[in-house]
């Protein structure tokens, strides 16, 4: 069953965990890690968020910010940049 929307209020810290299909790896190489990570800075500066600590695994990342208003359609922007392509 899939998970709620996240509750998405103007300046409350979210921490967003996304993991590759059955934990399969989402990160190959360096060169996906330095992707993804331009994806999530231009994301963030675009929607005006601070991005404020990271992680990134083989199978995944975990990310905390806080943005400046609420958006629902944030959650679909910050999907985008896991997707291929």
């Amino acid at each position: 069953m899939p998970r709620q929307p996240r509750l998405d209020l103007a300046h409350i810290p979210q921490h967003v965990v996304q993991r590759g299909n059955d934990r399969q790896p989402c990160f190959f190489t360096d060169i996906d890690r330095t992707r993804y990570l331009q994806e999530l800075s231009e994301i963030a500066m675009r929607e005006n968020c601070a991005v404020h600590a990271y992680v990134l695994t083989t199978s995944g990342s975990e990310c905390t910010f806080r943005c400046g208003t609420g958006k629902s359609q944030r959650r679909h922007a910050f999907r985008k940049a896991t997707l291929p392509g």
